[in-house]
């Protein structure tokens, strides 16, 4: 009985899984508005409307957006392994 209760507090709890699973979902979708951004500033500073700063400053956002994108990805995986490993 006690070792089922050590490996029920293991457990992550479903309310874990669907937050990793939101964090996830939150991460692609600001990856996919750092990617469209940074797809049209191109354009924009050749005809002059947007300063390079612009461009160079969407690509850092879409970098970031691709890490934190994996370490959510990182995360839920490891939520999903210990759910997987002690149920």
């Amino acid at each position: 009985a006690r070792l089922d209760l050590e490996n029920l507090k293991k457990k992550p709890l479903k309310e874990e899984l669907e937050a990793a699973q939101l964090e996830v979902e939150k991460a692609k979708a600001i990856l996919e508005s750092a990617d469209r951004k940074r797809a049209v500033l191109p354009e924009l500073v050749a005809k002059g409307f947007v300063l390079k700063s612009s461009l160079d400053e969407a690509e850092v956002k879409y970098l970031e957006a691709r890490v934190a994108l994996q370490a959510a990805q990182f995360s839920l995986a490891r939520v999903a392994a210990d759910a997987v490993a002690v149920g």
